[in-house]
């Protein structure tokens, strides 16, 4: 297994992944999302399109098997300067792992690596909204 980051992802395969893993999160919780509130879809959580626009101040991990299958991923990022000023605040906006990869350790490995990238742009703190 690799875990990287990656400075020119697929981003039709990255999004598949994270919309697979918020899928097999919705189908396990199903009590927590109310279609009144239009809340399972990952759009509704998680603005992908936004997140492509905000790459240039964060890094995405990715995490690939033996085969080169992309099997979970990770982003993370600055913090807006007007919430943060002091430039040290990154935030985890969102990290997934494939159904059938879960509960092995992987998504602990791409947290970490996040944490890493984070530091290498100069943030001390990472904040993780779950």
């Amino acid at each position: 297994m690799k875990i990287y980051i990656q400075d020119n992802p697929d981003h039709k395969e990255v999004r598949e992944l994270f919309e697979r893993a918020f899928n097999e999160i919705l189908e396990d919780e199903t009590g927590y999302f109310t279609p009144e509130l239009d809340q399972n879809t990952l759009k509704a959580w998680f603005d992908y399109d936004e997140m492509i626009k905000y790459m240039k101040y964060g890094k995405l991990v990715e995490a690939r098997d033996e085969e080169n299958k992309l099997i979970g991923a990770g982003f993370v990022a600055k913090q807006h300067p007007i919430s943060w000023p002091d430039g040290k605040k990154a935030g985890l906006f969102i990290i997934g792992v494939l159904p059938g990869t879960q509960r092995g350790g992987l998504g602990s490995m791409i947290l970490q690596k996040c944490e890493e990238a984070a530091r290498d742009f100069g943030a001390s703190t990472v904040i993780v909204n779950a």
